[in-house]
């Protein structure tokens, strides 16, 4: 062959025909030593060394948590609403986020262990008995939507023995209606208990203002302090003006008839009396009415207790409303997970996929074997060229050290 030609398609083709035996023998060598190794998988023992297809089954429970059931675990976990928010950002659905977090905890973890004696049976793995069970729970996310107001999630357990991953993903559910139930009623006892002493505590005060507001209307006999406040100013303003008309009258009557007249002595009479009304209304209480001068401050003081009388009835009335809310909570924490399909014993394995195994063993080799083949065919087609057989043993010594 000529050493500066290309390597065309004919000379591929060629490359291949030529080393046919190499290609079909590896290729046939890998699918026999498979199928021979996936025969023999199913006739050892799941946990035997030479093992390397066992049976692996997944039993699942499909379940459906509500919105307020995971504001309970939210508060619990100590999860902020800003990170539910970005949960949602990122497309992420928060409700598996969270119930995976929860059955992948410490406490889960290790009462399954206990309960099952994995501690003695399973063999050393990275990570221990944790690291094992966490390798083999599968959680999926049934609903996408970021922030429904309730979410599927799929939960499993995969393990060889069929039997013992039903159990097992069985008592996982049971422990996380547990764990959620307990968080449920703590969450709830310790608002309710907070709820309560606030509720009493307002009642209390609403009662205190009540009696002083009772107090101030008996001291003074008013109900309504502005209204008598302008009451008070009208008849002020009704005795400036009758003073005004009266000392007129005098000066005109004085004037005609003499300081001395009988209806002069008359007008001031009625002019003395109508000055010690005013004064009287403006500093001593006259038939009930509050003295005028004292008005302003029983007028703030009467404003500090109907205004703290209102406040506490609002905050009264909102604690109320959410002592409800919470006893609504408490009827149907219950249902804040619910199972919608039950786990059952499965009947056929989900790994291993045997058939697509062998056929990307096949490809996988085949391919393998071709590239080979080719970098052969490129090498003999180095070695042929002048003052090339030097790149030939570099190449070859590199392979040899790998």
């Amino acid at each position: 062959m000529n050493g500066k030609r290309s390597f065309t398609i004919h000379d591929f083709v060629l490359a291949l025909v030529k080393r046919k035996t190499l290609i079909v023998g590896t290729t046939l060598l890998a699918m026999f030593i498979t199928v021979a190794a996936m025969r023999l998988s199913t006739t050892l023992a799941p946990d035997h060394d030479w093992n390397y297809f066992p049976d692996t089954f997944q039993p699942g429970v499909k379940v459906m948590v509500t919105w307020m059931g995971m504001a309970v675990m939210q508060e619990s976990l100590g999860i902020s609403r800003r990170s539910l928010g970005a949960f949602a950002l990122v497309g992420a659905n928060p409700f598996f986020a969270m119930i995976d977090q929860l059955i992948r905890g410490n406490t889960i973890l290790d009462q399954i262990s206990e309960e099952f004696d994995l501690y003695d049976t399973v063999s050393p793995t990275k990570g221990g008995t944790r690291g094992w069970l966490l390798q083999r729970i599968v959680t999926l996310p049934l609903t996408q939507t970021p922030l429904p107001t309730f979410s599927f999630i799929s939960i499993g357990f995969r393990h060889t023995d069929k039997i013992m991953a039903y159990r097992i993903v069985n008592r996982m559910i049971e422990l996380l209606h547990e764990k959620f139930d307990a968080m449920t009623s703590e969450n709830l006892r310790a608002k309710k208990r907070y709820l309560e002493l606030s509720i009493s505590d307002t009642e209390h005060e609403i009662e205190r203002y009540k009696e002083d507001l009772k107090r101030f209307q008996r001291e003074y006999g008013v109900f309504d302090i502005d209204r008598q406040a302008s009451q008070q100013a009208n008849l002020l303003a009704q005795k400036m003006v009758e003073l005004l008309k009266k000392e007129l009258e005098l000066r005109s009557v004085q004037r005609y008839f003499g300081i001395d007249s009988p209806r002069s002595r008359m007008l001031r009479g009625q002019i003395d009396t109508i000055n010690r009304f005013i004064t009287e209304l403006q500093t001593e209480s006259i038939g009930g009415l509050i003295p005028l001068e004292k008005i302003p401050d029983l007028k703030d003081q009467y404003t500090v207790i109907s205004q703290n009388l209102k406040i506490k009835l609002s905050i009264y009335e909102k604690l109320r409303k959410e002592y409800e809310k919470l006893r609504l909570s408490e009827i149907s924490s219950l249902e804040n997970i619910q199972i919608v399909e039950q786990a059952e014993i499965p009947e056929g394995p989900v790994f291993p996929n045997r058939l697509m195994i062998l056929l990307t063993i096949i490809i996988t080799t085949f391919f393998e074997v071709v590239i080979w083949a080719l970098f052969k065919e490129y090498l003999e087609r180095l070695k042929e060229r002048p003052g090339e057989a030097d790149k030939v043993r570099e190449i070859k010594t590199m392979l040899k050290r790998l």
